[in-house]
């Protein structure tokens, strides 16, 4: 129940709009361009432009990477309704939210969780029960 709870207080955290600063879909599309063109993974390791817009991004989706792998240990579902394949990298996750986010411009000045939220529920939709 505790992890459950603290699931649930994680999520909210992250994907709350308030009056701070929150990343754009724009801003964080440019945040992570160089981990697509410029990163490199050998063998299971992960080599990174050492800038700061690439810390926001690679920080950005660990987050993510963290809430959508989150699995209710007494319901067995998805906690936010996508199910994302065991195995899938943070990398793999930041190229279908910069795949998604360049083929739908006009979502560039919303909240970027909720883009990349989407973008993976498309790319990994529950099964329907």
């Amino acid at each position: 129940m505790k992890i459950t709870t603290l699931a649930l207080v994680m999520v909210f955290a992250l994907g709350c709009r308030c009056r701070c600063h929150a990343e754009t879909t724009e801003e964080m599309v440019s945040s992570c361009k160089a981990i697509s063109t410029q990163g490199q993974v050998t063998n299971g390791r992960v080599s990174l432009p050492q800038d700061f817009n690439s810390g926001v991004c690679w920080g950005a989706f660990g987050s993510l990477q963290t809430a959508v792998t989150f699995v209710d240990p007494t319901t067995l579902k998805h906690f936010l309704f996508v199910c994302v394949p065991p195995g899938t990298t943070r990398t793999q996750l930041i190229e279908i939210f910069l795949v998604y986010a360049r083929a739908h411009p006009e979502e560039y000045q919303k909240d970027y969780f909720v883009v990349a939220l989407n973008s993976i529920n498309k790319a990994f939709p529950c099964p329907s029960s």
